[in-house]
């Protein structure tokens, strides 16, 4: 018999009470649910069932939108785990194709000139669950090169969450 619990067996205590508090007094003024539900205004670039894309009102290039899942359950990256492998392939996809879009990268220019990725904890200052699409590289200040670092102890790429994610998955199912 599954245990109620199950979905947080891999979080800390900790971690539990700080998303519970979170949870319950920041979620009506958390600025991302705010724009997903349509209560504050923002120039949306990209929207579906699961998903709302809008440019980052601190651009750290020309080209620097979010994607933010609409259901706000996950606060940030650091608490993803191998259920959510689904979810970061689908957000990839997206960023990927507005990417080509509005920077007007190719796949093979991509690779080197655009960022996809997570800010962590402390870093992450917003309590919802968002991915910052920069393009291009070359444009980007001092500030937002350290800022966006990628794989740096505070900004993690989408594509290696992604790989961590799936190893987590692949070790799950072999266990």
């Amino acid at each position: 018999m599954a245990c109620m619990f199950e979905k947080f067996a891999d979080q800390s205590p900790v971690l539990l009470l700080r998303d519970f508090v979170l949870a319950s007094c920041c979620r009506s003024q958390n600025p991302f649910a705010r724009i997903a539900r349509k209560e504050d205004p923002a120039e949306v670039v990209f929207e579906d069932d699961q998903f709302i894309a809008f440019w980052d009102s601190h651009k750290a290039s020309q080209t620097h939108f979010l994607i933010v899942p609409k259901d706000g359950a996950v606060r940030d990256a650091s608490l993803l785990n191998a259920k959510h492998v689904d979810m970061l392939e689908a957000m990839i996809a997206v960023a990927r194709q507005l990417i080509r879009e509005e920077a007007r990268l190719t796949n093979n220019q991509q690779r080197t000139q655009a960022i996809l990725g997570f800010h962590l904890p402390p870093v992450a200052k917003v309590p919802h669950l968002h991915m910052h699409c920069i393009a291009p590289r070359v444009k980007m200040g001092w500030r937002a090169r350290l800022l966006f670092w990628p794989d740096s102890p505070w900004f993690v790429t989408a594509d290696t969450l992604l790989r961590r994610l799936q190893e987590k998955q692949r070790a799950h199912i072999t266990i």
